[in-house]
């Protein structure tokens, strides 16, 4: 099993004309990125929400050529949590906003496991390193398209 946790601090370093980011802000910017990922994460090819209720969505997705189902569960405003129902990866990740209103972070965290190999294995050691590089080098994008949003609305 593969177990990892990042964080950003979702006002910090940002540019002076740019907008301080409020909860419900990051919150919509993370119940977007989860309704369609293909503009966030690097290796998804596909993504198709089959089934959406309030609490959440159910969600076909391609990552590296590999179909995946996940259940996606709301709990706002402060965590998505993606469940993975079938494909070769098995776990979860979870986005949650954290922090008090005025030093807002977002943590990403994962516990994945490739279903068909040893979790000492070079494959699994591969994997998680590549999950690492694309899954957290969608942070600062999603932020900034968060940023890009709450400039049109404002």
């Amino acid at each position: 099993m593969i177990y990892v946790s990042r964080q950003i601090k979702v006002n910090e370093g940002r540019a002076r004309h740019d907008p301080r980011l409020g909860r419900g802000e990051v919150w919509q910017g993370l119940v977007m990125k989860a309704r369609n990922t293909l503009q966030y994460v690097p290796g998804v090819s596909y993504c198709e929400v089959l089934e959406q209720s309030g609490a959440g969505l159910v969600r076909d997705i391609e990552f590296r050529g590999q179909r995946a189902r996940e259940r996606v569960t709301f709990r706002a405003p402060e965590r998505i949590t993606f469940l993975r129902l079938s494909g070769r990866v098995e776990g979860l990740i979870v986005e949650e906003i954290t922090g008090p209103d005025d030093d807002l972070v977002v943590r990403a965290s994962f516990a994945l496991q490739l279903a068909d190999v040893a979790s000492d294995s070079l494959e699994a050691y591969e994997f998680r390193s590549s999950m690492e590089l694309d899954y957290f080098k969608t942070v600062a994008p999603a932020v900034a398209a968060m940023r890009r949003i709450a400039s049109a609305q404002r």
